[in-house]
């Protein structure tokens, strides 16, 4: 059995059904298609959602979308520790990180201290290219 965890008020792990997820695809400068996005996967089904946040404007938009659905949202981030931060403090309920492209202890670390001290689950998710070599030479 896995350890239980929450992303806001949703429960994953543990003796939890498995979950839905989706991520937003539209982009965050078109708010009215982002907004229309996210209700449909909400009605389709997924229990949480989440955004990619490029740039430190982007990471408003849990507010906005928090106006329009229920569902818990996480903020996708890549190569910037500092989004991570923003995004606890704008009130995303998860964060993705990328070790592979956040490579520095401290900011992880950082990161990882606002989450807890402000109850952000944290997921670490690795994408096959961000390894320097195949995985066929790992063995």
């Amino acid at each position: 059995m896995t350890k239980q965890v929450k992303i806001g008020k949703l429960a994953i792990g543990g003796r939890n059904p498995v979950r839905i997820k989706g991520m937003l695809k539209s982009s965050i400068d078109e708010p009215r298609r982002l907004i229309q996005e996210a209700k449909t996967l909400e009605k389709e089904g997924a229990e949480a959602i989440r955004v990619a946040l490029r740039r430190r404007e982007d990471a408003g938009v849990s507010k906005l979308l928090k106006k329009h659905i229920s569902l818990p949202i996480v903020a996708d981030i890549h190569f910037h520790p500092q989004l991570a931060l923003l995004a606890i403090e704008q009130g995303f309920e998860g964060i993705r990180l990328n070790p592979l492209n956040i490579p520095k202890k401290k900011d992880v670390r950082q990161i990882a201290h606002l989450a807890k001290k402000n109850g952000v689950s944290i997921r670490v998710g690795v994408n096959s290219g961000g390894f320097k070599k195949s995985f066929s030479s790992y063995k």
